[in-house]
């Protein structure tokens, strides 16, 4: 694979600028929530909506301190708007349909109306199926984690749930319902294994080609061994030519989801502590699947870590919950979740990184989620970010557990508007050259300035192999002592631009 020179062309020319500006991200200072948000809880769902307005979800409640618990509708500009209701309850994943709002909250899976009331008093006798665990459900739920909606309105539901009330024990990891909330009874069939309250899916992803992904606490679907990801069909048979390469930790959350499918297929998964089958003795946070299940090597195992001070309260396990291609800037995949480092680079809960797994800099300059403080009390707690929306104006809308966003107060949610940063002529950063390559024991880089910092070589795995510092236009890496096979150079830049190229020890 072809590694990218890390200069976002595509991103800069619709602005009309040239090559002495890099795109980045600042603060919206038109938008505040002040502290309606401000809460232990994050943020985990926002959904925006024709008239303006953003509707957000979680599991805030302040305490009564606030207005809003669980869900809370705000005007463009981040204030309240209080004629929406606000039920005491907490979503983790919000569908926005004509007459309402579908949401998933742990153990079962309800819907608002447009206003906030209750769909189950005030919408008719709908639902009542989908209202999983309640008073009028027949159906058993263990856990609920994921929806989503196809074309023709149906849901897709995941966790672990109960579709036949003669065997209330036996637990789906998917089903489908209808609009109305009725269940499917054409749906294939999806066990799950442990069959149990632990077992469940918990992410599912469509990928181009019409097959589906999934990943949760399994260790095979419908009797097909694989652990924690799987691939379905289009029409949702387990694919049994895919095989995982994770090893099996228990049903325990937060290890191997998926957080991506890009638009190659690719599959994108983290976890606070993932272990692969060919390497059982160590952990992981990031890695990426080709579309069969075997691991992508051009892109490196990425290590996330938390480090804060130690009197911090209420530690989160370290991993990416979800991940983005910036639409405004392809070929860049923002990443996001509860972490303050990506390997030992600082990049607090977020970052951007490009195809080959490169941090970019210049989008966030190495900010993001730096604390969190919940009430006034000066207890620090450690941050997170849990989603992004990417707006039609290419603006971007970031929620989770925060006090503080890019050195400025924000409780939990915070708007980022499009910008840019000077950098050194573009083409002068561009004319760095490496030789010979293949290379047998001294590589050559050059330059026609005299910008270039320092470098750093990792193997295809993406680990730390070797380190120089460069003083001048030309100079020699003696890579005597590496094995033969393939590196990646990272060059950094006094500008603080990186670029990544690609050579072959022999």
């Amino acid at each position: 694979m072809t590694i990218k020179v890390i200069l976002i062309f595509l991103g800069l020319l619709p602005f009309g600028t040239c090559n002495s500006q890099m795109p980045t991200y600042t603060i919206d200072p038109n938008f505040n929530t002040e502290e309606l948000f401000r809460d232990v809880w994050p943020v985990f769902d926002l959904l925006t909506l024709a008239d303006g307005r953003y509707l957000v979800g979680g599991a805030f409640s302040n305490y009564g301190v606030s207005p809003v618990s669980g869900f809370g509708m705000i005007f463009s500009n981040g204030s309240w708007d209080s004629s929406f209701q606000s039920p005491a309850v907490t979503p983790i994943k919000m569908i926005p349909q004509v007459d309402g709002y579908v949401y998933a909250y742990i153990t079962g899976y309800s819907k608002l109306l447009l206003n906030g009331l209750s769909w189950g008093p005030n919408g008719g006798d709908y639902w009542s199926e989908f209202n999983a665990g309640g008073t009028h459900s027949p159906y058993n739920v263990a856990r609920t984690w994921d929806i989503y909606q196809m074309e023709n309105s149906d849901l897709i539901l995941c966790g672990a749930i109960t579709t036949d009330t003669l065997q209330p024990e036996l637990f789906r990891g998917i089903t489908r319902i209808h609009a109305d909330g009725t269940i499917d009874p054409t749906f294939p069939i999806i066990d799950i294994a442990p069959n149990n309250s632990s077992g469940a899916v918990r992410a599912i992803f469509p990928a181009p080609d019409g097959s589906w992904y999934i990943s949760g606490s399994f260790t095979a679907i419908n009797g097909h061994e694989t652990n924690h990801v799987a691939k379905l069909t289009s029409d949702f048979y387990i694919d049994t030519t895919f095989i995982s390469p994770f090893m099996y930790d228990g049903p325990v959350n937060y290890t191997e989801d998926i957080i991506l499918v890009d638009n190659q297929s690719r599959v994108w998964v983290s976890g606070y502590d993932m272990r692969l089958l060919e390497n059982p003795n160590d952990t992981i946070q990031l890695c990426r699947l080709l579309p069969d299940g075997n691991l992508d090597t051009s892109f490196p195992l990425i290590k996330l870590s938390s480090v804060y001070p130690a009197e911090w309260m209420t530690p989160k396990p370290n991993l990416a919950v979800y991940a983005n291609e910036l639409e405004a800037y392809p070929g860049n995949y923002i990443i996001y979740g509860s972490f303050s480092h990506y390997n030992d680079t600082l990049q607090p809960c977020i970052a951007v990184v490009n195809d080959a797994g490169v941090i970019q800099d210049h989008f966030f300059q190495g900010q993001g989620a730096t604390k969190l403080i919940p009430y006034a009390d000066d207890v620090f707690i450690y941050p997170a970010v849990y989603m992004i929306k990417q707006l039609n104006n290419g603006e971007l809308l970031i929620g989770g557990a925060f006090s503080e966003f890019m050195g400025e107060t924000h409780y939990s949610v915070v708007k980022l508007k499009q910008g840019f940063v000077g950098v050194q002529e573009a083409e002068l950063e561009l004319d760095i050259k490496i030789y010979p390559n293949p290379v047998i024991d001294v590589l050559r880089i050059t330059s026609n300035n005299t910008k270039i910092k320092s470098g750093v070589i990792y193997n295809a795995l993406g680990q730390k192999v070797d380190s120089f510092s460069i003083e001048h236009p030309e100079n020699h890496v003696d890579i005597s002592g590496l094995k033969a096979g393939i590196y990646f150079v990272e060059i950094r830049l006094e500008s603080g631009y990186v670029v990544v190229k690609k050579f072959v020890k022999g």
